[in-house]
């Protein structure tokens, strides 16, 4: 259920960004490094997990979307949304986070 559950999760995002990511060096310098800035110091992982995890989001969310994600987390917002992207984006990352994690 929870492969499922993921699967939707990444088709909806690539549906609603319009586009998917190919490869890590898809992601501006700046903003692998403000995912890297949230995730080792807000988010608390490693920066070996937090790199696993970049290479994972690469491959299915596009960067418009980790900019909004990483923006709302970092830039002083609630870090809670309920648009369908942005849910579809935290579902990723912490998936992701949590396969490196292991």
């Amino acid at each position: 259920m929870k492969t499922l559950r993921l699967l939707a999760a990444t088709l909806l995002l690539t549906l609603v960004a319009g586009q998917s990511a190919r490869a890590l060096d898809a992601y501006p310098s700046d903003l692998s490094g403000q995912f890297m800035d949230w995730c080792t110091g807000k988010g608390g992982s490693t920066e070996t997990a937090c790199t696993c995890a970049l290479k994972r989001l690469a491959q299915t969310v596009p960067p418009a979307a980790l900019t909004t994600f990483v923006a709302d987390k970092t830039g002083g917002g609630s870090g809670f949304s309920m648009s369908t992207a942005t849910v579809a984006t935290a579902a990723l990352v912490t998936d992701a986070l949590t396969a490196c994690i292991k």
